[in-house]
């Protein structure tokens, strides 16, 4: 789901960098994707319940801050305004990395 999510950025923004038009049809279903984006918060906050108690309230917040900036980034991608978009497409990124590593059960020094 994190890469998803990058490539739409990264897309984006190689369009941006090749001085290329992002067409309606484009933001269109960028837009769309957000929408249906939105529902891996809810699949986070179903795992975060299932987190260790120590876990399960930091899970929970980043479920809900993932949704958040989701909902933020549609904003500026239904007014085609890609450099906000690309701002909250970046934190959205690292809310998942955040939450991903709550699931890591290895410590850092092996």
């Amino acid at each position: 789901m994190t890469r998803y999510e990058f490539y739409i950025g990264l897309a984006l923004s190689d369009r941006v960098t090749k001085n290329e038009v992002i067409d309606e049809a484009e933001w269109k279903s960028t837009s769309l994707y957000l929408r249906k984006l939105y529902s891996v918060g809810d699949d986070m906050k179903y795992i975060a319940k299932t987190m260790d108690t120590s876990k399960r309230s930091s899970g929970e917040a980043l479920a809900k801050d993932f949704q958040d900036l989701v909902k933020l980034a549609d904003k500026p991608a239904i007014d085609r305004n890609y450099d906000l978009f690309s701002e909250k497409q970046k934190k959205s990124l690292v809310v998942i990395d955040e939450f991903l590593a709550l699931l890591q059960d290895v410590p850092d020094e092996i």
